[in-house]
C-alpha cells in the first residue's frame, strides 16, 4: 500500500506534528534500513526475503532489538502499520 508523504508543520497547542494533505511533497532519499538481529532469528525465510525485497539497494544494518527501541526517541516521525511480524520493527535514515 502506498504511504503519501506530506509536510508537516507544529501544532502550537500539543507540541507535535500535524500533517498537512493539502501540500504533498517528495517521500525523503533513504540511505540506511536499521533492523534488530531478532528478526532473522524469528522469522521464516520467506518472511526474511519480502523484507529484503522491500529493502533491495539499500545499506542495512542489524543491531540488538534493544538498542534499536532506544533510538525511537530520536526519530522525527514514526509510522505504525499494525504488522504483526516478530522484530519487523524498521528505522529508516534519510540522506
Amino acid at each position: 500500500m502506498p504511504i503519501a508523504m506530506l509536510r508537516a508543520s507544529p501544532c502550537c497547542a500539543s507540541g507535535r506534528m500535524t500533517l498537512v494533505a493539502s501540500h504533498p511533497i517528495e517521500p525523503p532519499t533513504i540511505s540506511q534500513v536499521m533492523m534488530a538481529h531478532e528478526f532473522c532469528a524469528n522469522n521464516p525465510p520467506a518472511i526474511q526475503e519480502r523484507f529484503a525485497g522491500a529493502t533491495a539497494g539499500l545499506h542495512r544494518t542489524f543491531l540488538p532489538h534493544v538498542d534499536l527501541k532506544r533510538l525511537v526517541p530520536g526519530a522525527i516521525g514514526l509510522i505504525r502499520t499494525g504488522d504483526t511480524v516478530a522484530y519487523a520493527n524498521m528505522i529508516l535514515e534519510s540522506a
